[in-house]
């Protein structure tokens, strides 16, 4: 029985004998990862169970590091829970062939699995998101007597031109406003904006490859490229559907939340 190296195509997904092989050679982690998603679909493994925990040992422990790579310990229980949730509904899907995701990650294993877990990620924060409520508004009253210029000018309604400059020695001294920088909320805004996109995402498009299709193009991978990942290849279809895609969901996305430029 010839041996395996890494550097051949792997075995056919039917092929028992040359999995097998790959098995007791050690060479499973070298494997494509489609090509052991498709093998763990198609193989009949009455007869060999051995094979099976094999085949499953080996896409569990390079998929877990895959997640754990991607998921910061920022998250609720160091990303723990992401990457089990993550981890399961990839067993869950290669136990139903005829779904949208056993057909994905036979496809294009790594692509797949990152939308599972942009998903994962993006419900969490769902869930830990608190809507911000306004602080409550306080009005400043003058201690000052309005026999002065400013008393009058506040009883007449008139603002102060220096109301809100403060006074550079006081203890109650405001800065400046100028001093206030914008950019400090764009880090807030562009999370904001990601979470409705993700909400929009799971609730107006019913369909997991466009889903997958938007998120691909939100990450800016290319719809189409002969030396990288690509929409068309992690998906199946043609540069010209993938565009369609696109540019229906961009559409529809306008309408509800505005520019996405």
């Amino acid at each position: 029985m010839d041996a395996l190296t890494s550097e051949e195509p792997p075995p056919d997904s039917t092929d028992f004998a040359g999995w097998k092989r790959a098995a007791e050679q050690g060479i499973l982690q070298h494997l494509p990862l489609e090509a052991i998603a498709a093998a763990l679909q198609d193989l009949r493994f009455n007869t060999d169970a051995g094979l099976r925990n094999a085949l499953a040992k080996a896409l569990s422990d390079r998929t877990y590091k895959l997640l754990r790579k991607q998921v910061g310990r920022n998250h609720p229980n160091g990303g723990t829970d992401i990457i089990d949730r993550v981890h399961v509904q990839v067993f869950e899907a290669l136990a139903q062939p005829a779904s949208a995701d056993a057909k994905g990650f036979r496809e294009a294993f790594v692509a797949r699995l990152m939308f599972r877990l942009k998903d994962a990620i993006a419900k969490e924060a769902r869930e830990r998101r608190i809507p911000d409520e306004p602080a409550p508004r306080q009005t400043q009253i003058s201690q000052k007597p309005n026999n002065s210029a400013q008393g009058q000018a506040e009883t007449s309604g008139q603002s102060d031109p220096d109301e809100g400059v403060g006074d550079a020695d006081g203890d109650d001294a405001t800065p400046f406003k100028s001093r206030w920088n914008p950019a400090l909320l764009d880090g807030v805004q562009a999370a904001n904006r990601q979470i409705d996109i993700d909400r929009f995402l799971e609730t107006n498009i019913a369909d997991d490859r466009k889903r997958l299709a938007f998120r691909l193009f939100m990450d800016e991978m290319p719809f189409k490229s002969s030396k990288s990942d690509s929409i068309a290849k992690a998906l199946g279809i043609d540069e010209k559907t993938a565009r369609q895609w696109i540019e229906e969901i961009r559409t529809q996305l306008e309408k509800k939340i505005g520019d996405l430029s």
